[in-house]
């Protein structure tokens, strides 16, 4: 599924790889029930995560690390309750916001 710059990829079961155009690809499994770890494509070492409601509260902001080889970073929604999540992820290279259903 194409949207402009975005391509949206379904790779296997209820895993969405996400391309947008610059070199940021994400890939989730979604729903989740406990927390996420995201692929994040760049040249950056740290990204900006933020996590919000779906009423759009903050729930929480924290710069992460980005694993070197595997490039990911973990969105962490074990203490949270069922619902929906919209998650931003910022940085020099990285410009990139989805949903995250927690089941």
């Amino acid at each position: 599924m194409k949207f402009g710059l975005t391509e949206l990829k379904k790779v296997a079961g209820n895993h969405i790889e996400i391309h947008n155009g610059i070199p940021c690809v994400i890939k989730l499994h979604n729903p989740t029930d406990n927390d996420v770890k995201v692929h994040v494509g760049g040249k950056d070492t740290i990204v900006k995560v933020s996590v919000f409601s779906e009423k759009g509260d903050l729930i929480y902001t924290r710069y992460q690390d980005i694993a070197d080889e595997s490039r990911k970073t973990n969105i962490d929604l074990v203490n949270q309750v069922p619902g929906t999540y919209i998650v931003i992820l910022e940085s020099k290279t990285v410009r990139k916001t989805f949903k995250v259903i927690r089941e």
